[in-house]
């Protein structure tokens, strides 16, 4: 009985996962991190280990959530601290393409089109606040398109 649950639950695994794959591939969470000048930590606060472990950038829990839906060329942003001035900018790496509009913070979700993203590329979301730089990016490829 038991050998029978453990084959009927990896068939499932099996079927399910290419599904899951293919449903997943037009959107896409852009890890955002913050960027810029930072304040050093104290000596008490470092950590004594290999620099292979460690990252340039800083992760903050404060960061914005970033999603794009690349087949609907949509476009989403929550920042959930509250930030008087806060503006959203996109750019290709060929410079192709630029957009800059602003967010509404404190847990607002803001949704943007990108209806002029054509090119494929790789893009740089840029979440600039008045403290504060979080940038992440992401690969447009178009269903027709070839690098």
């Amino acid at each position: 009985m038991r050998t029978r649950h453990i084959l009927i639950i990896a068939l499932a695994l099996i079927v399910c996962f290419p599904v899951s794959l293919m449903s997943q591939n037009h959107s896409e969470i852009v890890e955002m991190k913050q960027t810029g000048p930072t304040t050093p930590k104290p000596r008490s606060q470092k950590i004594f280990s290999s620099s292979a472990y460690q990252n340039s950038s800083t992760i903050d829990k404060n960061a914005p959530g970033v999603w794009v839906d690349k087949a609907k060329k949509e476009l989403c942003v929550r920042v959930m601290q509250e930030w008087p001035d806060c503006r959203l900018i996109i750019d290709n790496d060929n410079k192709s393409f630029s957009f800059q509009e602003t967010v509404v913070t404190a847990g607002a979700i803001n949704v943007y089109q990108l209806s002029d993203m054509e090119k494929p590329g790789v893009y740089t979301v840029t979440v600039l606040t008045s403290e504060k730089c979080y940038k992440g990016y992401y690969i447009y490829l178009p269903s027709n398109a070839s690098l």
